[in-house]
C-alpha cells in the first residue's frame, strides 16, 4: 500500500522527508500510522492534509501558472492576418 510521510523518516536505512510518497505493507505501516509519522493514500484522488505553509506555496504555484497561461493568450491576440 501506498503511504504519504506526514513527518521526516528513517525507515529500512532509507530517508524520507515530510511529503514523500512510500510503498509497505499495512503491518509495517501499521505503528507509523498509529504515531500519526504515515498516512495512508489509496490513489491520486485521495487528499492528505496539508499544512498552512504547504498550502501557501501551492497557491503560489497555481496562480503563477494561471498568470503564465494569461500572458500566453494575450501574446496570441490583436494579430492580424492579411
Amino acid at each position: 500500500m501506498k503511504y504519504k510521510a506526514l513527518s521526516n523518516l528513517n525507515h529500512d536505512g532509507k530517508e524520507y522527508v515530510k511529503g514523500d510518497k512510500i510503498e509497505m505493507d499495512k503491518d509495517q505501516a501499521k505503528v507509523l500510522v498509529a504515531d500519526g509519522v504515515l498516512k495512508g493514500v489509496k490513489d491520486k484522488s485521495v487528499q492528505v492534509p496539508v499544512t498552512g505553509e504547504e498550502e501557501e506555496e501551492k497557491v503560489e504555484i497555481k496562480a503563477k501558472k494561471e498568470t503564465e497561461k494569461a500572458d500566453k493568450g494575450k501574446k496570441g491576440k490583436g494579430k492580424s492576418k492579411k
